[in-house]
């Protein structure tokens, strides 16, 4: 899915300039269009279509709804290290197809067994993880959002340090 923002349907309107995944769509009647885009950190969906379910001008999800999505993310993490996704390691898999050349991943078990060759390690853009313990949940303060350790204000304000629990 990084491919859709590096080199396909999303390609360049929803380029961040960090690690980002994502999928365009369209009705085949332009009555909808939409982006659905993630990093490691934050997922957002832009959505565009009018109310009374009447056509738009030829709208494609890579275009105007790419577009928003990007400029929405680019000032939500603002300030925020941008790092690789995290591959499970064990559990994915990096074959190279017979057909094409390009380089698919699939669900270890899922890949195909007839043609393909297995590569190792996981890719370079890729760190791999291993399971570690999940800490409990923080609350988040209204109108910020966070991952539990720094926040950041809805409005786009400097991100401020986790709320200190008092015993």
């Amino acid at each position: 899915m990084e491919s859709v923002i590096t080199s396909g349907t999303g390609y360049p309107n929803a380029q961040l300039g960090r690690p980002a995944a994502g999928k365009t769509g369209t009705t085949s009647d332009f009555r909808d269009a939409w982006f659905v885009g993630f990093t490691p950190d934050l997922v957002a969906a832009v959505w565009l279509g009018n109310d009374d379910y009447t056509q738009m001008n030829e709208s494609y999800g890579g275009n105007i709804p790419a577009r928003i999505w990007a400029r929405f993310m680019k000032t939500a993490l603002k300030g925020v290290p941008a790092h690789d996704f995290a591959m499970p390691n064990g559990e994915v898999r990096k074959v190279r197809l017979c057909s094409t050349g390009r380089i698919e991943y699939f669900l270890a078990g899922t890949e195909p067994a007839s043609c393909g060759s297995v590569e190792e390690p996981a890719p370079r853009t890729h760190r791999a993880v291993t399971q570690k313990a999940v800490p409990a949940p923080t609350e988040v303060p209204p109108g910020l959002i966070g991952d539990g350790e720094h926040f950041m204000k809805v409005d786009n304000e400097p991100p401020s340090p986790a709320p200190v629990e008092t015993p």
